[in-house]
């Protein structure tokens, strides 16, 4: 996506967005003779068949299921989603299919749903659906479960998928999907807008003239036979793919039980060994000759509007004798955050030595008040959690080398950074009280422009903290993070300034 330039988008405008084999569809109170008149004075200029159609890229032959961990570090629950190559829009299995779909995972009086929440209490919900675009269809099952249940909702899903090419549904379900589904249609050719919908995406499709017209007439036909055949032939449960996106060694092992070949990628879909998930992070040579006194301002852009400012700072400070570094910050976003940090270092081994953390998180005061000898770290912490504001006593023994997650940001600058490069780091979360390994990749190179400049950077993805973060480093001295923004949140800092 990034490598696309203005003059790919012009192009494939050019090629594609223009009137050779267009289809116009008119519903509503319409006269239909007038209708062409107007059509005719306004596109009679229009001439051309449609572009042929490109073939679709090749789908490759599976001989067996896989199952695929996505391995995202620190994930609280695991997302999964199991499917497999369906009909293509024209097959007449349309019919026995969309209400063998309704039957496992159509809806809240599903078997999935039933199974996975009401039952097991596993899940806010898990559902099924099909898509049949021009070419190959597709269907997904899917759900979203606590890490330690992963492992018995795979199996479930599994199960139920099989259950239904196996097992002839019970002619009350059959009756009830008919039911609901004959029903809601009418709901979704309710307005003009909506049959025209209808009526051009059955025609964009080839499907027949009078699909939408006898649509509930042939699904209230289709035979319990018919349902059986259709499912036994598509549900390839033998050949599918089952993903799963959590905290791999947390999951790993009792997936690996359910006996399925198991692929590791990470975030961005590169493989893994098994030993990555588990290997005790190393030492990073940090580039200590990078961390050089340093202001910074920036704006905090909510959604693309400017909500607040932040600034960070480096200075040089001598201690009972020893050298260290203090990292002072500062973060104001409206009337949700105002914070001040100050987190002293040893400017030599970069060991944490003190951090002092206050502010107000939605009008409440927080706070982090910590202090590191050695291996040791002591304080107390104010912190929000899923259940409100939570205070703790901190009092416990760190592994060698373990960092505080609130020099993180500073120490981005003294990483020896190179294309592909990869680290892994301990660090000690007070807010949350707990040890947490983050992994910093580098992603990418790019040219970043905010209002303190165009900069080129490092582009690095930095995971293992409270959510996935992406900064954007300089290249060149003095090597700070120009850009900042959190995966799944309309936020950005963008730097203003620095001295």
């Amino acid at each position: 996506v990034r490598a696309i330039t203005r003059e790919d988008v012009v192009n494939f405008f050019g090629q594609r967005v223009k009137p050779s084999g267009a289809l116009l569809v008119v519903a509503g109170d319409v006269d239909a003779a007038r209708v062409r008149q107007l059509a005719t004075e306004a596109f009679g200029s229009w001439t051309g068949a449609p572009a042929a159609a490109q073939a679709a890229t090749a789908i490759p032959a599976r001989s067996a299921t896989e199952l695929i961990l996505v391995h995202k570090p620190g994930a609280v629950q695991s997302n999964i989603l199991a499917g497999f190559t369906f009909i293509t829009p024209r097959d007449p299995a349309v019919y026995p299919l969309t209400i063998a779909n309704k039957i496992v995972g159509g809806g809240t009086d599903s078997r999935l749903f039933l199974i996975l929440r009401e039952q097991h209490g596993w899940t806010y919900g898990s559902y099924s659906r099909f898509s049949r675009p021009y070419g190959m269809g597709a269907f997904q099952a899917n759900a979203e479960v606590r890490t330690v249940v992963t492992d018995s909702a795979v199996a479930e899903m599994v199960r139920q998928l099989n259950r239904i090419r196996t097992e002839v549904p019970a002619d009350s379900e059959i009756a009830a999907a008919k039911n609901f589904l004959a029903g809601s249609f009418p709901l979704t050719i309710q307005t003009a807008q909506q049959v025209a919908g209808a009526v051009a995406n059955a025609r964009l499709l080839g499907l027949p003239d009078d699909y939408v017209i006898r649509y509930r007439e042939r699904l209230a036909a289709v035979t319990t036979p018919q349902l059986a055949a259709a499912a036994r032939r598509f549900f390839t449960t033998d050949k599918m793919v089952v993903l799963v996106v959590g905290d791999g060694p947390a999951i790993l092992t009792q997936l690996k039980a359910l006996g399925y070949p198991v692929r590791i990628v990470d975030v961005e879909g590169r493989p893994l060994a098994e030993a990555d998930l588990t290997a005790r992070p190393t030492g990073v040579a940090w580039a200590r000759d990078r961390l050089a006194p340093v202001s910074l301002t920036y704006r905090v852009m909510v959604q693309g509007n400017p909500m607040g400012e932040a600034s960070r700072s480096l200075a040089r400070a001598t201690e009972g004798g020893r050298a260290v570094f203090r990292l002072m910050s500062s973060v104001n976003i409206g009337p949700f955050v105002q914070q001040v940090d100050t987190v002293t270092i040893d400017a030599q081994t970069l060991a944490p030595i003190r951090v002092r953390q206050a502010g107000r998180v939605q009008g409440q005061e927080a706070f982090v008040r910590l202090d590191y000898e050695g291996t040791r770290v002591r304080g107390q912490t104010r912190s929000p959690g899923p259940q409100g504001m939570r205070e703790a006593n901190v009092d416990t023994t760190l592994a060698e080398g373990t960092l505080d997650d609130n020099q993180m940001e500073a120490l981005l600058a003294a990483l020896p950074y190179a294309a592909n490069g990869r680290w892994s780091v301990p660090v000690f979360a007070g807010g949350q009280g707990a040890m947490r390994t983050m992994s910093v990749s580098v992603a990418g190179e790019e040219s970043v422009t905010v209002p303190a400049g165009t900069f080129d950077c490092w582009r690095l993805d930095v995971t293992g903290g409270e959510q996935p973060l992406t900064f954007y480093v300089m290249k060149d001295a003095p090597y700070v993070a120009v850009k900042y923004t959190m995966a799944g949140a309309p936020v950005a800092f963008e730097l203003t300034g620095r001295n």
